[in-house]
């Protein structure tokens, strides 16, 4: 793999996520091409679809979601990465090649760094972190116009 160091977006959804993956590339990180946007994000959520799908099968497999209100067992995640998931991770931090520097964001990754910076050691890269902070009643103001979600659980969230 060419890039010499990952770094990973972290932070809860509707914190500011986009805003910072957004602005990554003015100090020379590559945050892919792709990326998912919706009705409610039209310029796009700086996500690479890939990375959110293994995010969501890493979560299945745990039995939860990222708005759920349950503990994630760190054992059971660390498991994971001599699976078919840690491979199916491996294979795409492999193929993030060309720049010295990779970003990437999804707020399902905040759940799921210590899964993703073992990995990322494992290939030899150097794992950094931005992390987006943002008062938590504003995100739970956020969720509940995005999602509906009752505010009582955007702040435990």
């Amino acid at each position: 793999m060419d890039a010499q160091a990952i770094i990973f977006v972290l932070g809860m959804h509707r914190s500011g996520t986009s805003v910072l993956t957004r602005a990554l590339p003015v100090f020379g990180v590559d945050i892919g091409e792709h990326h998912l946007g919706r009705f409610d994000n039209p310029r796009g959520f700086f996500e690479d679809p890939s990375f959110v799908r293994i995010n969501e099968a890493l979560l299945a497999s745990l039995h939860t979601t990222w708005d759920a209100l349950n503990t994630l067992s760190i054992p059971s995640l660390m498991q994971l990465v001599e699976t078919e998931l840690g491979r199916a991770g491996e294979s795409y931090l492999m193929s993030l090649q060309g720049s010295p520097f990779v970003g990437r964001k999804d707020p399902r990754a905040t759940l799921l760094f210590p899964f993703w910076a073992a990995l990322a050691r494992k290939l030899g890269l150097s794992v950094r972190t931005v992390i987006s902070v943002r008062h938590p009643v504003s995100v739970a103001e956020s969720l509940l116009k995005r999602d509906r979600m009752a505010l009582e659980k955007g702040v435990q969230l």
